[in-house]
């Protein structure tokens, strides 16, 4: 098995880089940190119980490190994967959807939310939930955007499942930071986003994140060492190639680092402890920043205005810059010797954090992401070298970016296509469209019992985060082969279809992926094997592919067992659940002509 290297696809537009504004906000307050509150960051609180929750493992577009990005409120979410808006009505049941105005109420649940599940490489409207005279849709009507005081210039919300938008330089991968047209602030009668920079109770520097000190009690002085930010659980699995400080700050000309100065970041686990998310212990990935990973931070950036620095930095300006993080964990080619470093995948459902630490060996700011009193985002901490923590009595985070993607792999067997309804279906013998039989002479594929009929695909589909290859026809997907039956290595490999892709027939998002497959030997009754379909960060398909060849069958509800037909129901033969042969001595669960039975 092989796994191709990462490059993304096409999105949206791009759209002008943040401009650097003039700072004179009072310092934040701050307060002890023992326990960040357990919360979604996608969390939409009720304002006149006319609102809902935003998807929980979803995220917020925001902006990438060459500071390009989305101006209209987005929340990126995996495809092939059902997510809920809550409805936070108080009779929720009461209510009604609809998507562009076109009723959607049919998509609820029994709860009254709103359920849904989308294909790849689509920007979607946000539901509009529908109570009497009112109605409410992410982003155009939020009614905390700036506190009325001006209408939101950003069009309604927005449900991406674009991994990816163009860049400059190539292409950059979602979910950047979060960020949403909730965060804005009013300057001049224009919005600005709260993404720029931010200053608070770190003495010297002035920064609200990274390199500074505290006076605490007995007027003893402690420094920064560390910044954190917790990510809650995606929703996919979450394929990460790199993070990066969007907006970050240094008084050094140049950046925050310099020869051979590395700042390092830890990626760990987050644990819930009595309801509430807390840092792991756990070190799931070590990655870096060196002079390397820096950019602007020259003599044009410096930010006029600042005067929130003290001492040495007294009247000082402090310089613009992205700082950007890579694993310390590297791969190799084992022709060139070349070295890139390893992606990493945060399973789906397992909220982590991102730890960077040695700020008190380098002179680092971070600029800020705040979300007003409806977002109950983790904020971001910071971290003293006596173990204190603190974070801010507003809802301020770190803006910190990921270069990822949800790396999601659908299979599906059954209830797929419309085809299973007719009345001339063979629906008494069909085992779903991930089964496949080949022709003896190896030559022709077809789905299994549909051969010669007009629903025969002759290929299983596979839903994929982004097309199977990329420009230049590598492979970001590739398949593994368990033989179950009959023999090993006679699949030599596969072909895929990709014309489903980006295709307008409701099939968008799926490839066709066929076995390229040797002749039935002579002697040999029938074969099957399994094939695995992988992604990205060997993210793996949520189902198997099932091949058969020669005389050979599928029992139904036997949890993928294969039996052979000859001795289907003559045979004392056993096998276990994995289609294996096994003896009379085999303690488990056995399937013995064509039944289950528990061998004691």
């Amino acid at each position: 098995m092989s796994v191709a290297a990462l490059a993304a696809t096409a999105g949206y537009a791009q759209v002008e880089k943040a401009s650097v504004q003039k700072m004179s906000a009072p310092k934040a307050a701050m307060q002890k940190f023992e326990r960040g509150n357990k919360g979604n960051m996608n969390v939409l609180k009720s304002y006149s119980n006319q609102t809902y929750y935003l998807p929980q493992g979803t995220y917020y577009a925001g902006w990438n490190k060459e500071g390009r990005g989305v101006g209209a409120a987005v929340i990126v979410a995996p495809p092939f994967t059902d997510f809920t808006f809550k409805n936070m009505m108080a009779k929720p049941t009461s209510g009604s959807w609809a998507m562009n105005g076109q009723d959607k109420s049919s998509l609820a649940t029994e709860e009254g939310d709103f359920m849904l599940s989308l294909s790849p490489n689509g920007m979607y409207y946000a539901p509009t939930l529908i109570n009497g005279q009112y109605d409410y849709t992410f982003g155009e009507n939020n009614v905390y955007y700036l506190k009325g005081q001006i209408k939101s210039l950003a069009s309604a919300g927005t449900v991406s499942t674009t991994n990816s938008i163009p860049v400059e330089d190539g292409y950059a991968v979602l979910p950047y930071y979060a960020m949403n047209d909730h965060g804005s602030s009013q300057n001049n009668s224009s919005v600005s986003p709260n993404t720029l920079v931010g200053y608070g109770f770190l003495e010297g520097t002035g920064y609200l994140f990274g390199s500074g000190s505290v006076t605490g009690e007995n007027n003893v002085v402690t420094k920064a060492v560390s910044a954190a930010q917790i990510f809650n659980a995606p929703s996919a699995d979450l394929y990460i190639e790199d993070f990066f400080l969007g907006g970050a700050l240094s008084f050094n000309l140049g950046g925050p680092i310099s020869g051979d100065q590395k700042i390092t970041a830890y990626i760990i686990n987050v644990e819930e402890v009595d309801g509430e998310y807390q840092l792991g212990k756990e070190t799931i990935a070590t990655f870096a920043a060196s002079t390397d990973g820096l950019s602007g931070f020259a003599s044009e950036d410096a930010i006029s205005g600042w005067s929130a620095g003290t001492g040495q930095y007294k009247g000082k300006s402090p310089y613009f810059g992205s700082v950007t993080f890579y694993n310390t964990d590297v791969d190799k080619d084992p022709l060139t010797g070349a070295e890139s470093p390893k992606p990493v995948v945060i399973p789906a459902g397992k909220p982590f954090a991102i730890v960077i630490s040695g700020l008190d060996q380098c002179d680092l700011g971070m600029s800020c992401i705040v979300a007003n009193d409806e977002d109950n985002g983790e904020r971001g901490m910071v971290i003293l070298e006596d173990g204190t923590s603190y974070t801010y009595q507003k809802r301020i985070g770190i803006r910190l970016g990921l270069d990822a993607i949800f790396e999601k792999i659908y299979v599906p067997s059954t209830g797929f296509l419309t085809y299973e309804s007719e009345a001339g279906f063979p629906s008494n013998k069909f085992h779903g469209w991930n089964v496949l039989r080949v022709s003896n002479d190896g030559k022709t594929v077809a789905t299994d019992e549909l051969s010669g009929t007009k629903y025969d695909a002759g290929a299983a589909f596979v839903g994929t985060s982004t097309a199977w290859v990329d420009d230049n026809e590598t492979p970001y997907y590739d398949i593994e082969v368990e033989y179950v039956e009959g023999g090993e290595g006679w699949i030599t490999g596969y072909q895929y279809d990709g014309h489903l892709y980006d295709a307008t027939e409701g099939l968008s998002g799926f490839n066709l992926l066929a076995p390229t497959c040797e002749a039935l030997p002579a002697g040999v009754k029938g074969r099957a094997a399994k094939i695995t379909v992988y992604g990205r960060g060997d993210v793996k398909a949520d189902n198997t592919i099932l091949v058969l060849q020669g005389d050979i069958d599928y029992t139904a509800g036997i949890d993928n067992a294969i039996v052979s037909k000859d001795n289907a129901n003559t045979s004392n033969r056993m096998f276990n659940l994995s289609g294996q042969e096994v003896g009379k001595n085999y303690k488990g669960v056995v399937v013995k002509n064509g039944k289950k039975f528990l061998n004691k």
